[in-house]
């Protein structure tokens, strides 16, 4: 089965679809509207992850969506705003699994750093700026080396998000078939 992994977050989720043989073949990112309320933007959320799904639902092998990670949530130091719109990202993305039947992972951050360094040495460091450098470093790696028929611009959204991915395909009990 395919995996849709997501690196969830209210102006811009990134997404990235790998297929049944755990390639990568698609990434991308949802942008929301920030000068739209949060209803709207939570809709937006809601809505273009199920275009994704809807839009590649040939790939699957069966009429089964594909199975889905997230990235957990953290209290944002104190930011209570930042935290909740978070939730909000979170909440459609689960919302969308669950009414579409799929299998939902939801991973912390560390959980996700730490599997992808057990299986290739990466260390991501500290301070987020490095953690966000190095998950880009390692997502261009990755396309260029792994056959990905990828164009698009890696951004820290889609890089993050294939990250989580490779870590789900990688974590003890995923098979993607």
């Amino acid at each position: 089965m395919a995996l849709l992994a997501f690196d969830q977050a209210f102006a811009k989720t990134g997404w990235a679809l790998f297929d049944d043989s755990n390639k990568l073949v698609e990434i991308g990112v949802i942008s929301t509207n920030t000068k739209d309320s949060d209803e709207d933007r939570i809709n937006c959320i809601y809505t273009e992850a199920l275009g994704i799904i809807k839009h590649y639902q040939n790939m699957w092998r069966t009429d089964d969506v594909p199975t889905m990670v997230i990235e957990d949530i953290q209290v944002q130091r104190g930011n209570v705003s930042t935290y909740k719109k978070l939730s909000y990202a979170q909440a459609a993305i689960m919302l969308l699994a669950a009414q579409k039947g799929a299998k939902l992972y939801v991973v912390s951050p560390s959980s996700w750093r730490s599997i992808l360094h057990q299986k290739w040495g990466i260390d991501f460091g500290a301070k987020r700026a490095d953690q966000k450098k190095v998950a880009k470093e390692l997502a261009e790696e990755y396309i260029a080396t792994a056959n990905c028929n990828i164009s698009t611009k890696i951004t820290t959204d889609i890089a993050d998000a294939i990250c989580i991915g490779l870590a789900q395909i990688h974590s003890i009990g995923f098979d993607s078939r």
